[in-house]
């Protein structure tokens, strides 16, 4: 079952550093809304301007011929229709990014063009907006800076080696931790790793 809610604060509350298992996490939760679709179709460099829609094109209907049942596809199809190409690199930068998207488990379709030894032109795949709208759903980074962090622990003029441990331990576990609620904020594991490639690659 989808989950109905989405994660948009995070506090967490250390009342002892030297105490692990004291770590209070809590969550400020909205209704998620209905997501927006958009298409994005990831083109070989080498393409000249017109080719780049053309090979576009033949990647797109691959995707809508071999998912044609998929209710995030007609909702593109029927209500949010907006498509974007973005400029993949050299043959070796596509291949690696089909790799990513094979290990994740994500969902895309290519096309590979005869005329140019069946080399892979275009990589097409469908992301909602906790991918590509940055404003709302920001890097890791981002989403750590709006965490309110709050620690209650008594200033010591030094340190023993034991509670540098403690506390080196900690801020793992609460890194863990806003990583994990990170990946739920923006939709699962799948769409962390949409951003990543998307969001750092250009338009044509």
């Amino acid at each position: 079952m989808k989950n109905n809610f989405e994660i948009k604060h995070i506090d967490i509350y250390v009342k002892d550093i030297r105490s692990l298992d004291k770590i209070d996490v809590t969550m400020t939760l909205y209704p998620e809304n209905k997501h927006t679709y958009k298409m994005y179709s990831i083109v070989l460099r080498q393409l000249d301007g017109i080719n780049n829609g053309v090979q576009t094109t033949h990647g797109v209907c691959e995707y809508i011929r071999k998912h044609w049942n998929d209710e995030n596809l007609q909702q593109w199809l029927n209500e949010d229709k907006t498509l974007v190409v973005l400029n993949g690199g050299t043959v070796n930068d596509m291949n690696n990014i089909k790799e990513r998207f094979d290990q994740e488990g994500i969902k895309y379709e290519t096309f590979e063009e005869e005329d140019l030894a069946n080399l892979t032109t275009s990589i097409c795949l469908l992301a909602d907006e906790r991918v590509w709208d940055r404003k709302e759903y920001g890097s890791v980074d981002d989403f750590v800076q709006s965490i309110s962090k709050k620690q209650l622990v008594e200033a010591e003029p030094e340190k023993s080696e034991e509670l540098v441990k403690a506390e080196k331990q900690l801020m793992e576990e609460i890194e863990r931790e806003v990583n994990k609620q990170y990946e739920t904020f923006v939709g699962g594991r799948e769409n962390v790793v949409k951003k990543e490639v998307l969001n750092n690659l250009r338009l044509v």
